[in-house]
């Protein structure tokens, strides 16, 4: 997914405040998530129980594409009003992979939920009390996050996968001086989810303020 991008860039280009030893709100979630992707080197799902194992409980969905490993996985969205202890997951590698994945839930009787941060309140993954033995859910975040961004294009551009993070796109946009006008406040969320639900993060002009040409004030989803 393409967006187009706006010239604002750094800190105090893009209205971040910095704080008297130089520190921006972004410098700071960036160094929380360096500490965390430094203690997830060799990650592997938290409590993760492969198909087949003595440890799943679920049945195992059968004939599920050899390419995609499938576990079990506990899942909480942000509200932690929704919880589940188990539920069948996996994380595609590529385009293809998830294509073969949703061919296969539709000949198999299953359904197949996109999962990405898991910042959400809405029954839109999953539902409280409903049964998911036949729900698979598809983990966005691994594998299908990358970014690309073309600064050379009237406009410049950026294009990232599903499960890229609004905070590593905007860290990728500043390092070639870009930014978008708006965006939420919380950065750890997918740019897929962030435009499923029409992630707000709205941007209002100052008294006399004119947008720059090629961007309009409002919403990232808009």
């Amino acid at each position: 997914m393409a967006h187009t991008l706006d010239p604002s860039s750094r800190e105090n280009r893009d209205g971040v405040a910095t704080s008297t030893t130089g520190l921006s709100r972004r410098g700071f979630l960036a160094g929380i998530a360096g500490t965390a992707a430094l203690t997830g080197l060799g990650w592997t799902p938290a409590f993760a129980a492969a198909a087949g194992s003595p440890q799943s409980t679920l049945p195992t969905p059968p004939n599920f594409p050899a390419a995609t490993p499938l576990y079990q996985q506990a899942y909480a969205n942000w509200s932690d009003e929704i919880r589940l202890d188990a539920v069948w997951t996996c994380a595609p590698k590529t385009a293809a992979e998830v294509v073969a994945i949703v061919n296969w839930a539709h000949t198999a009787g299953y359904k197949i939920r996109p999962r990405g941060a898991m910042h959400g309140w809405t029954p839109l993954t999953v539902v409280v009390g409903a049964p998911v033995t036949q729900v698979v859910l598809l983990d966005t975040m691994q594998y299908l996050n990358t970014i690309s961004v073309d600064p050379s294009g009237t406009p410049a551009t950026v294009t990232a996968g599903p499960g890229a993070s609004l905070l590593d796109i905007l860290g990728a946009l500043q390092d070639k001086g870009l930014g978008w006008v708006s965006v939420p406040a919380p950065g750890n969320i997918t740019i897929a989810g962030a435009l499923a639900v029409d992630a707000h993060g709205a941007a209002i002009p100052a008294d006399g303020e004119r947008p720059i040409t090629g961007t309009t004030y409002g919403s990232l989803s808009n």
